[in-house]
């Protein structure tokens, strides 16, 4: 399980957000050369100004394998 936060800053423009991400991966053995991952990513983006008013959240997923 990961967890990470950074702030960002444009020069150009007055732009500030946050954003945050978690993600969870998880295996499965199911035979000796099997194995079953599944990962699962979140992540959470928010301007700091509140006249801008944007929020995003990202939801995403992984299966993979190897058979």
């Amino acid at each position: 399980m990961a967890f990470e936060r950074f702030l960002s800053e444009w020069v150009y423009f007055d732009y500030r957000h946050r954003q945050s991400s978690l993600s969870a991966q998880l295996s499965w053995m199911i035979l000796p050369e099997r194995t079953l991952t599944v990962e699962i990513a979140r992540v959470m983006r928010k301007e700091d100004d509140v006249t801008a008013n944007d929020s995003q959240t990202t939801i995403s997923s992984k299966l993979s394998g190897s058979f």
